[in-house]
């Protein structure tokens, strides 16, 4: 058994698309088409967040910001971000559970609240550049997260 694997570079593919615009808006169009279970399983995360709950976005809106969601991983008991960090994304959880833990002021670690897929941290906080009172703390064995960083809504801001 074999495989064959081609790929064409950005640079390549912008030339490419200088050559032959026609060729760019069909493979555009096939891009925004495509259904897989993985892309609508982060549309529905993506739908979830109150910035994005109105009228005001299309399908093809959700499609096009998918693809700036990074996958991360973590172990049982590492921390995802500090009492003391900035939030700089908005954080889904895909699999695994997570503790949300404040600690009060003699220092003691209190858990929050346990999140599990399809919950999402951190919208407020980066929306509306508001710290978070509690850190965040993987509670499975493995954690997968995706995340959407607060660049992403600066740089649409800047756009629209």
């Amino acid at each position: 058994n074999y495989c064959t694997l081609a790929y064409l570079k950005k640079d390549n593919f912008i030339e490419l698309w200088a050559y032959s615009p026609d060729t760019f808006h069909d493979i555009e169009e096939h891009a925004l088409r495509y259904k897989d279970k993985w892309i609508q399983f982060k549309i529905k995360l993506l739908r979830q967040i109150d910035y994005f709950d109105t009228e005001k976005y299309n399908e093809e809106f959700f499609v096009r910001i998918q693809y700036h969601m990074q996958e991360m991983i973590y172990q049982k008991g590492n921390q995802i971000l500090g009492f003391e960090e900035d939030c700089t994304n908005i954080y889904f959880i895909v699999n695994g559970k997570v503790d949300l833990e404040i600690m009060d002021q003699e220092g003691n670690i209190h858990v929050l609240e346990t999140l599990q897929q399809g919950d999402n941290i951190g919208q407020y906080s980066v929306l509306y550049h508001s710290d978070l009172v509690f850190r965040i703390m993987a509670k499975s064995t493995s954690v997968r997260l995706l995340t959407l960083n607060d660049k992403f809504f600066l740089d649409y801001g800047d756009k629209n």
